[in-house]
């Protein structure tokens, strides 16, 4: 997708057939402030409409949405703010609620705003997200009757009392995926130790990345320098004291959802088609070689487009790659770097790493040997961009 185009806005703007945009609706936007949060400016909107509509409450006007998009859109849109819009249409979808089209639409609208902004707009967007709080309820939990005063009492009572219930249902569901598969699986097996406030301890994870992932320690440190590119601009002063939040990581610069990603952990779940689709792309069947993998990332970085994944998205799925096939694959009888399937399965869905004895019979790979894969990584990606394929 890429920026709102006029045709964009005319679907935004213009009302459903048949209806009109009441008076109402037209003064709605004065409520909006770029200040606020996107969740407290969709707050007021819900706000005044079931306030000034009716005991049913009104729908938000493609009017209304068009404001909140531009609102929105003020001094750039933070990995919160799209967060936020997304799991807001999401909930308000899954409650089968009037307002659930044109608030997915907005979010389809604000993904792809994000998509084509430029880094320094996203950093300064995160900034700004820094000193901002939720003043009211958030509607991602159900508290948009909340904001409804004919409902108050009875909304309290219903989901107040029911607080303990959700909280254990949270604590008995299943762990979210790391984004990162090798960390994910580093502290499920017990190798890094996490604490209460998702800390790792970095100069502990640079002693496992050379005792039990077999790579030189100067890799190891290259790895570790990353520190400060893995989390949020806030957890800087964490980042210097030697801690790195593995619950930080979404977000990150290092994140490259949206640009060029394979999808498979996306939200913190095995996703088994994203899986395949890589999959696919193998020469021989059994596993992906670096010109497969050259293949995969460029129609990932077709597929999602925008300025961002050509630059930032590009590199970091290339460093990516390269990365996990110098530490988990093998070299086969032609020299040919390769990682099979079934290892590439066990890290993405069980995030399992293969044995300590297996990753320390292999030649540790180096700071060398990984920009070397990187550069023959690139070099397969510019010849099937000349080349081209049958099945582009």
């Amino acid at each position: 997708m890429g920026n709102v185009t006029a045709a964009d806005r005319t679907r935004l703007i213009e009302p459903p057939q048949g209806k009109q945009i009441s008076a109402l609706g037209v003064r709605m936007p004065d409520l909006l402030s770029g200040k606020a949060t996107f969740n407290d400016n969709v707050s007021a909107i819900i706000a005044k409409l079931n306030g000034g509509v009716g005991e049913k409450g009104g729908t938000i006007s493609p009017q209304i949405a068009l404001a909140l998009f531009e609102v929105t859109k003020e001094g750039g849109i933070s990995p919160k703010e799209l967060a936020d819009a997304e799991k807001i249409a999401k909930h308000f979808a899954a409650r089968s609620d009037a307002n659930a089209p044109v608030l997915t639409e907005l979010a389809e609208q604000i993904r792809a705003a994000y998509t084509d902004q430029g880094f320094l707009t996203t950093l300064g967007a995160r900034i700004s997200d820094l000193g901002r709080k939720d003043a009211q309820p958030s509607l991602t939990a159900e508290a948009l009757e909340a904001t409804k005063p004919s409902n108050t009492a009875a909304w309290v009572g219903q989901h107040v009392g029911a607080a303990k219930e959700i909280n254990d249902a949270e604590k008995s569901a299943p762990a979210k995926l790391l984004m990162c598969p090798v960390l994910g699986s580093l502290i499920r097996e017990g190798s890094l130790t996490v604490d209460k406030q998702g800390d790792i301890d970095l100069k502990e994870f640079n002693t496992v990345m050379i005792t039990r992932l077999g790579i030189t320690p100067q890799r190891a440190a290259v790895t570790i320098g990353t520190g400060f590119i893995g989390n949020h601009l806030s957890d800087a002063p964490e980042v210097a004291s030697g801690k790195l939040n593995v619950e930080n990581l979404r977000g990150s610069f290092l994140d490259h959802v949206g640009h060029g990603d394979t999808g498979i952990l996306k939200d913190g779940e095995f996703h088994e088609d994203k899986f395949q689709a890589l999959c696919a792309y193998s020469s021989d069947g059994k596993a992906l070689c670096i010109a497969d993998f050259a293949k995969a990332i460029n129609d990932q970085l077709s597929r999602d487009g925008g300025f961002v994944t050509r630059t930032k998205g590009t590199s970091e799925d290339i460093f990516e790659m390269a990365a996990m096939i110098n530490t988990f694959g093998y070299i086969d009888e032609k020299g040919d770097r390769r990682i099979g399937f079934d290892t590439m399965r066990e890290l993405y869905q069980h995030q399992r790493l293969p044995d300590a004895d297996v990753l320390r019979a292999r030649k540790p790979t180096g700071v060398l040997e990984h920009f070397a894969t990187m550069g023959k990584m690139g070099v397969e990606m510019a010849k099937d961009a000349v080349v081209g394929r049958d099945d582009k």
